[in-house]
């Protein structure tokens, strides 16, 4: 029993050694949570790994949801940062064109490597649309000096 026992310990210090974990970072981003209407803003795709690996962005079209438009993109981008993590990331220029409260929703992100392949999937965001705030200067009264009397 007990060199059953010593054996199964070795074994997974053995194991542990040659099992070697990934840290996986990724996500989905907008330069701000608000807005004019008209205005465009960057829709970032991110993934940072700690070897390369290919990743396939979801491909979007003309739209990302209902009311929000793209302008251009996809334009990817990776590079190694100082701390020899690659990160890799796909931008697409964005507006809207009315106002209200716009959710972009769980979009899929394949990460693929010679082990594995994955789908992950990204969190839901929100932003919001606003139009100009109409100003009026009817409560304004002309200035009264004494050159206009």
């Amino acid at each position: 029993m007990r060199l059953k026992l010593r054996l199964f310990i070795v074994s997974l210090i053995v194991g542990m050694g040659l099992v070697k974990g990934q840290n996986l970072e990724y996500g989905v981003g907008v330069d701000t949570n608000y807005m004019m209407i008209g205005d465009q803003q960057h829709l970032t795709f991110r993934v940072r790994s700690d070897v390369p690996v290919q990743v396939v962005f979801p491909l979007l079209k003309d739209t990302v949801t209902a009311g929000v438009e793209i302008i251009s993109g996809p334009v990817r981008d990776s590079l190694q940062g100082k701390d020899g993590k690659w990160l890799i990331e796909e931008k697409y220029v964005i507006t809207a064109f009315d106002t209200g409260v716009y959710v972009i929703p769980a979009m899929p992100i394949t990460v693929e490597d010679k082990s594995y392949n994955n789908v992950l999937r990204t969190d839901p965001i929100a932003f919001m649309v606003n139009t100009y705030k109409a100003v009026s200067y009817t409560h304004l009264r002309a200035h009264e000096t004494k050159a206009n009397l």
